[in-house]
């Protein structure tokens, strides 16, 4: 196999994806059961562990496209021509079928400048906010490029960061999905690619950046009880910056992790690999309709008269682990196969 699969890239976009699936799952439980109550401690350790997901998946689109673009010229009509459909078709129709159940539901109006406004910001469901800050990253990939090219990856990296930071607190409307709010974790990317030949990662112990990865769940798990409970008070940038260090740290040892992970246990076989590489493609329908079947999982158990809210979450859980993710590898694996009849022919 190519390093241009980048085994390690392929897991980590399998654990982020996983990861935003718990977010949601648990964050009912986590504000709803009793406060420090041994369930509800589980489910915020899961929870907390979990929110490097969005700055995971951010990073994986910086290190992938500066892997793609690093040694070549970018002409910006072909390159956009090529990136942004990929993206912007599939969100606009996850976002209008969203908005349109909302909308049967009684819970949106019929309204062009409803839609609009909900469109162009990702509000129509929660997760959708991601699509918008995506999309942003690769229309800024090419100045991006230019200035590591001028500057070199580390200046550019250190800069991008130090602007996120001292605007962390600055309000403006929908900071929550405008680029700067989350430029250092691509930037993260393009640096951590730009440096991946450099790094011994054999030397390097995949369980103990496992481990130090849990550790960061911990301290953000930490974190959310000193809030719960009132025993300090920690400022809201503090907050902020300890969220930006934390997601960071996580990212480095998660990819660092795997990628010994993967140097040490290759995938020996094409079907191995096959399946990995489908599992991770299929990430993206997967991400786009979680939210849908915890919908129908809310509704199932509201029919059947279930009030447990940790039932509620298993159930949600047992719905995407058993339908939701074989159905992802399967349109994956249809998608796959259609595409080689194609090229076959």
């Amino acid at each position: 196999m190519t390093k241009k699969n980048y085994t390690s890239i392929h897991y980590m976009r399998i654990v982020a994806c996983l990861m935003v699936i718990a977010i949601h799952i648990t964050a009912a439980p986590v504000v709803t059961l009793d406060k420090n109550s041994i369930v509800q401690l589980f489910f915020l350790f899961i929870n907390q562990v979990s929110k490097p997901a969005v700055p995971i998946f951010i990073f994986i689109s910086g290190f992938l496209l500066h892997h793609i673009y690093a040694n070549k010229p970018i002409h910006l009509f072909t390159y956009y021509k090529k990136r942004l459909p990929a993206l912007v078709f599939p969100y606009i129709v996850w976002s209008l079928g969203y908005y349109l159940l909302y909308v049967k539901l009684g819970y949106y109006p019929l309204n062009f400048k409803f839609a609009l406004s909900g469109l162009m910001w990702g509000t129509f469901i929660y997760h959708l906010y991601f699509m918008i800050i995506i999309i942003q990253m690769y229309i800024l990939y090419p100045l991006l490029k230019m200035c590591g090219n001028r500057w070199g990856e580390i200046k550019l990296f250190i800069g991008v960061l130090v602007i996120q930071l001292l605007l962390i607190k600055v309000p403006f409307e929908h900071r929550d999905r405008i680029f700067i709010t989350y430029m250092s974790y691509f930037t993260f990317g393009i640096l951590l690619q730009s440096l991946y030949s450099k790094i011994n990662f054999k030397s390097l112990s995949y369980g103990i950046m496992i481990c130090l990865f849990i550790l960061f769940g911990i301290l953000n798990a930490s974190v959310f009880l000193v809030h719960q409970n009132g025993w300090f008070e920690i400022a809201s940038i503090w907050d902020s910056l300890i969220y930006v260090d934390l997601s960071l740290s996580a990212i480095l040892v998660l990819f660092i992790g795997l990628e010994s992970f993967d140097q040490r246990h290759p995938l020996k076989t094409t079907r191995h690999i096959s399946i990995l590489t489908q599992s991770s493609s299929s990430t993206q329908f997967i991400y786009y309709a979680h939210p849908l079947f915890i919908l129908l999982s809310e509704y199932f158990m509201d029919q059947l008269g279930v009030i447990s809210i940790s039932l509620r979450a298993l159930s949600a859980f047992m719905m995407i682990l058993l339908l939701l993710i074989p159905l992802g590898y399967k349109l994956e694996s249809w998608k796959t196969k259609s595409i080689e009849r194609k090229n076959y022919a």
